[in-house]
């Protein structure tokens, strides 16, 4: 069974739980910029700037997919 998990609101006040596609990355602030898709159920992207969890063993690049979760979509 597959299923593909756009949106979901396993935790409480989460906005969006799912993947999303790295266009930028500024280390100095420990920020990466994000693209995710067909954003809350739309045909529309949105691109916002998400705070690394967890430190990686390798550094991320451009166009590394991600799993980003979030209260707040900017």
């Amino acid at each position: 069974m597959s299923s593909n998990v756009s949106s979901l609101s396993v935790m409480p006040g989460t906005k969006y739980f799912g993947p999303a596609r790295v266009i930028e990355i500024n280390e100095a602030n420990g920020l990466v910029r994000v693209l995710l898709n067909h954003f809350e159920s739309t045909d529309e992207n949105c691109e916002t700037w998400a705070i690394l969890a967890i430190q990686l063993s390798q550094k991320l690049q451009w166009g590394d997919k991600i799993l980003v979760a979030g209260e707040t979509i900017d």
